[in-house]
């Protein structure tokens, strides 16, 4: 059974800090999949934008699905100019501020499977992943606008693959935020490139998500009135 449950943030002057309280979304015995028609639909569990998810990539939890090296989900993106999603082993680990214990890369795809946004290193040696918009590679791509959109976490070493390629190019910095500047990446998602992964079983992990629900509001509020007190 699906648990879910919400993440309370506290904003001030537009940064959320959250009181981990989650995660909203675990993948449980059900493997979330590695396509739009397999991902864990987290819109009909949750009303507006989740603000963490925790699953596990690898190990035996369902034997049917083979190497398991991607999982994805379904989200709705209520505020894409704050949007942030990073990875933490899981929601301990989090709360200590520790890295995660393998080493992730997160995708961002629209309701179509066209690419985005995708992220391998937060920061040099850092084995967590961060996507934000834009992208910092130069291909300037932001999340258009509110809606249904494919998150999707990989091992290092995984790729997503459209018809013609590579739908990402992440070979020029692993720090980088890219947009879709691959050989593929006009074409929608159709396959995951597994040859190179970068360990067997990966283990667990914890995706925070921000803003929490209303956390761009809250941050307005305050900027308004810090306004208003400088004017003064």
């Amino acid at each position: 059974m699906i648990k879910y449950s919400f993440i309370g943030f506290v904003v001030f002057l537009g940064a959320p800090l959250a009181a981990f309280a989650g995660p909203d979304v675990i993948e449980g015995s059900v493997d979330a999949g590695r396509f739009i028609s397999t991902a864990m639909d987290t819109t009909v569990l949750i009303v507006g934008q989740p603000t963490s998810i925790a699953g596990r990539l690898g190990g035996t939890e369902n034997p049917l699905v083979g190497n398991d090296y991607v999982d994805s989900y379904l989200i709705t993106i209520t505020d894409p100019v704050f949007f942030t999603a990073q990875t933490f082993p899981t929601l301990i680990a989090r709360q200590m501020g520790t890295p995660s214990d393998f080493d992730t890369q997160l995708w961002l795809f629209d309701a179509s499977g066209l690419g985005l946004l995708a992220n391998d290193d937060k920061a040099l040696a850092n084995i967590g992943s961060l996507i934000t918009a834009p992208s910092t590679d130069g291909t300037a791509i932001t999340i258009p606008g509110p809606g249904t959109y494919l998150l999707a976490i990989s091992v290092k070493g995984v790729f997503p693959l459209s018809g013609i390629g590579s739908i990402f190019d992440l070979t020029g910095s692993p720090t980088e935020i890219s947009g879709p500047d691959g050989l593929g990446g006009t074409g929608a998602l159709s396959s995951w490139d597994e040859t190179l992964p970068s360990v067997v079983v990966p283990g667990n992990y914890f995706i925070e998500i921000v803003p929490a629900p209303g956390a761009s509001m809250i941050a307005g509020v305050f900027g308004v009135m810090l306004g208003r007190r400088r004017r003064r």
